[in-house]
């Protein structure tokens, strides 16, 4: 997943399919794109033990060698600075519909966004931390489950490649009307 993603599902929708018990996000619109450092909807668990729904800004602290500036793709869990937020209480749930890559075209790249179907039902989770992106998708209730409850080694276990056919391109190039860049299909 690259940095921008799209949650184009109404609040209700998401709390259902992750089981949130308590909504704490207020009244959310929908999100066409989000960017790093932005606020957005996860589902955490709560101090209460029970799944919520609350806002978090997108990135996580950089190691202070190289200057703490937040960073948004984490590649490496085994750096030292990264070990600390492994446990199950910095782990989240990051609804979303469908994210972006860009295509190294030229003059300008071109956007192309995937999602696990046409109808961009939401994708049952990304991210590793609060809110971090060490990206990957998780696609059954189990794994949502085993996410956000088992301990760390079984829980980095959900690391792994999605089969080939799993995600689809739902719209590719800039939106027409030519203002910010968000799916271009229509959604149902």
């Amino acid at each position: 997943m690259c940095n921008l993603y799209s949650l184009t599902k109404g609040q209700a929708a998401v709390r259902d399919w992750f089981r949130a018990r308590h909504d704490r996000a207020g009244n959310l619109p929908l999100f066409p794109s989000i960017f790093p450092d932005q606020l957005a909807p996860i589902v955490r668990v709560g101090q209460d033990g029970q799944r919520e729904l609350v806002m978090a800004r997108w990135g996580m602290p950089g190691p202070p060698q190289y200057g703490g500036q937040p960073v948004t793709n984490i590649r490496n869990l085994n750096s030292p600075h990264w070990r600390g937020w492994l446990g199950k209480g910095h782990r989240c749930l990051v609804p979303a519909t469908s994210f972006c890559e860009y295509a190294d075209t030229k003059p300008r790249k071109t956007p192309i966004w995937f999602a696990l179907s046409e109808d961009r039902r939401p994708v049952r989770s990304w991210y590793r931390f609060t809110p971090s992106p060490c990206r990957f998708i998780l696609t059954t209730a189990s794994a949502v489950d085993q996410w956000l409850e088992a301990e760390t080694a079984e829980a980095l276990a959900l690391q792994r490649p999605l089969r080939d056919d799993a995600l689809r391109i739902v719209a590719k190039g800039e939106k027409e009307d030519g203002v910010g860049v968000e799916p271009v299909l229509p959604l149902r």
